[in-house]
């Protein structure tokens, strides 16, 4: 049986990163990059022919910020993984996409193997209808929390270990992925559990982690 290959559609009006996007995409087992779109517009008629699995987006075009974007894509298209690829600085940005319906805001400093990892683990997520709970899940209080939230078993994972005190370093050590993967499921998780800083993210989770093994 033939591998299954899901369909991404790219959004980026810098040529660069749309070609090196292009060969990381191609060489990721498992990713057909389907389309390239220089302005959202485009992107969206390209959507509507193409019904991708996946969003790689840009939130910049032209030198104006396009938040909209995002929303849109999850309208139209609600059961598709959407990754925000951009330059905007996180703290400022990364919460405002994540409401907007983003599954995760990474940096374009990030390596583009890591982005692809990132995108086929989101992929090989089912996604819940919003109001209900994950069908899969490592424990009950986390699913509770997280009506409407998409949670990768990632996450979940990352999650699990910020509960017990482990570090980032001992996190990607122990789950074998990098340092700056581990940190993105880390910031996604506080932006997705609305925690202020890395710090409420971690008390939350032990509280969390503590009251399930406690039931």
């Amino acid at each position: 049986m033939a591998e299954q290959e899901f369909r991404v559609l790219l959004a980026d009006d810098h040529p660069v990163v749309a070609a090196g996007l292009r060969l990381a995409i191609g060489q990721a087992r498992g990713l057909a990059l389907v389309g390239t779109a220089l302005d959202p517009e485009t992107l969206l008629l390209m959507a509507a022919k193409e019904r991708p699995d996946a969003f790689i987006l840009d939130l910049v075009f032209d030198g104006q910020l396009q938040f909209d974007l995002i929303e849109r894509c999850r309208a139209t298209y609600p059961g598709s993984v959407i990754i925000v690829f951009t330059s905007l600085p996180a703290g400022p940005y990364r919460q405002t996409a994540i409401a907007a319906g983003a599954d995760a805001f990474v940096g374009k400093d990030t390596d583009l193997e890591t982005l692809a990892g990132l995108l086929l683990e989101h992929l090989g997520t089912p996604r819940r209808k919003p109001g209900t709970v994950a069908a899969v899940s490592i424990i009950p209080s986390l699913a509770d929390i997280g009506r409407g939230i998409h949670f990768t078993r990632r996450e979940q994972e990352v999650a699990a270990m910020l509960s017990h005190g482990n570090s980032i370093n001992d996190i990607a050590r122990a789950l074998g992925i990098s340092m700056k993967t581990a940190s993105v499921h880390r910031d996604n998780l506080r932006m997705k559990l609305q925690c202020r800083d890395s710090n409420e993210l971690i008390a939350r989770l032990a509280r969390l982690y503590g009251a399930a093994g406690a039931s």
